[in-house]
């Protein structure tokens, strides 16, 4: 029997059997994180305390930059002593006009943008697999979008306010645009993310590996030109702080010896999320602090 179609999409067009395990596996986690906090669920939208810290933090850069004062080392009022300004210089005016807001107001835009991000994520991944060859059917479609949106990967990102959905569409449409030897679009899209979280610079090795020049040069070019704008915009001092204090700050490895309990502290490593499953599993389980306490 053949199975019904919407707008030419098969409702199912393979069994992705291990795929679809994949993706489901990251819903538990993050239905949870919703489901056990009262300020975010799907009836609950109460910014504050730790809900929407990231944004405010971006928030108030951007207020700083506009009113010329000094948006590095600083928090927001109240606010708890992580919640500091990390990108470049060159990046905060792309959060000015969030400021015709209210925070709490420009972080549910941010959502809402972030939420866009994910239906577009998720139209570019299908687009590419099925230049491979596979149709997908609309529960592969399906599956994808839900796993951007409500996965365990994800929560934090809506809840702390974070822009990784913007920078992962950056960098689905970096591999989209390559896929299609756009390479110079490649590139800046490459370049633009690299400006925010310096990890996907290590891109730039793959893409030497693959030879595409044209795609290197146009993420160096971005990311040169990222920074050249920040000492246009705020000045040398404030780009030669951030590349020698900002940035080398967040090489530093001495603090994750030993250990963290769980909500102790806000980097994102492999032990953050484990730790999470653990601590769900099995709430009184031991932390590294306890161990010492004894």
């Amino acid at each position: 029997m053949a199975l019904p179609t919407v707008r030419g999409r098969p409702l199912v067009a393979r069994r992705f059997l291990g795929a679809w395990l994949v993706l489901v596996a990251t819903l538990p986690g993050g239905l949870r994180s919703y489901f056990i906090r009262d300020r975010v669920g799907l009836t609950a939208w109460n910014p504050g305390e730790k809900m929407g810290i990231n944004f405010r933090t971006y928030h108030h850069a951007a207020e700083l930059a506009l009113d010329g004062a000094r948006f590095y080392d600083t928090i927001p009022p109240g606010a708890p002593e992580f919640a500091e300004y990390l990108y470049p210089p060159g990046t905060v005016p792309l959060f000015y006009p969030f400021t015709l807001a209210e925070w709490p107001t420009g972080y549910a835009i941010l959502t809402g943008l972030s939420v866009v991000a994910a239906v577009v994520t998720t139209g570019l991944i299908v687009d590419y697999v099925e230049s491979r060859g596979p149709q997908l059917g609309w529960l592969d479609v399906a599956l994808i979008l839900v796993s951007l949106v409500l996965s365990t990967h994800v929560f934090g990102t809506i809840f702390f306010g974070n822009i990784n959905l913007l920078l992962a569409l950056g960098i689905v449409v970096g591999l989209w645009a390559l896929d299609r030897n756009r390479e110079v679009a490649s590139g800046v899209a490459f370049g633009a993310v690299a400006l925010f979280k310096l990890f996907p610079a290590l891109v730039g090795l793959w893409l030497l590996r693959r030879r595409r020049l044209r795609a290197v040069g146009g993420a160096i070019a971005t990311g040169v030109g990222g920074l050249v704008g920040g000492v246009l915009a705020f000045g040398p001092d404030t780009t030669e702080y951030y590349l020698t204090e900002v940035v080398s700050g967040r090489t530093d490895t001495a603090a994750f010896v030993g250990g963290y309990p769980v909500d102790e502290t806000y980097y994102l490593t492999i032990q953050q999320p484990v730790s999470w499953l653990v601590s769900a599993v099995w709430p009184a389980a031991p932390t590294p602090s306890s161990s010492r306490a004894r």
